[in-house]
């Protein structure tokens, strides 16, 4: 019964300290052009760049590595009644993507546009921007924001301070709860 409520202990001391984690960075750049939208059309293409750097500390080319990027596109239409066709180029060179998308909602709703990064993130990680074109191959609309959101997750490599501490209690707890009982009724037997 003695052993059990050493184990006891031993467990509730450790979970005291609780446990060593790091979360993942996110990293959030917005254009926002709400104030003054800017009005895209066949004749009147619009390129703009997200850029990381800077931003918690993110540096291209380090360590860090993107693992996943979303980006969040929000436009308007007040004219042609759903007949336009939008196409966004996101990156540049071999890594570029395109995504294409037709009729988009009339009246002052407007709507976002969500897109998940693959090929692109080649380009961001390199260095820490990217670019994106927005052009309406028929019709006209409105640019109103757009939100690049990306995640860097933690590298842990090296144990963190606390996990070592937590693994030494537990291990010593775990000495002290079990080791031998020495016996104060010790009858020598041996040779004299």
């Amino acid at each position: 019964m003695n052993t059990i409520s050493k184990t006891m202990a031993c467990f509730a001391l450790v979970s005291l300290f609780g446990t060593a984690t790091a979360a993942n960075i996110i990293f959030t750049d917005t254009q926002d052009w709400s104030a003054n939208p800017l009005t895209i059309s066949a004749a009147d293409p619009f390129t703009w760049t997200h850029d990381i750097t800077g931003l918690n500390g993110y540096i291209p080319n380090s360590e860090m590595f993107i693992e996943s990027a979303h980006l969040t596109i929000n436009l308007i239409d007040f004219e042609n009644k759903g007949r336009e066709t939008i196409s966004f180029l996101i990156g540049s060179d071999g890594s570029s993507q395109v995504f294409n998308f037709k009729n988009l909602n009339n009246g002052s709703r407007g709507r976002e546009y969500e897109m998940d990064l693959d090929s692109a993130l080649f380009d961001l990680r390199a260095d820490g921007a990217i670019d994106i074109s927005v052009s309406a191959p028929t019709g006209s609309f409105q640019l109103i924001s757009s939100t690049l959101t990306v995640v860097d997750p933690p590298i842990s490599t090296i144990p963190e301070p606390a996990s070592l501490a937590l693994l030494s209690i537990g291990l010593l707890c775990c000495g002290v709860a079990y080791r031998p009982r020495i016996s104060t009724n010790r009858s020598n037997t041996g040779p004299l």
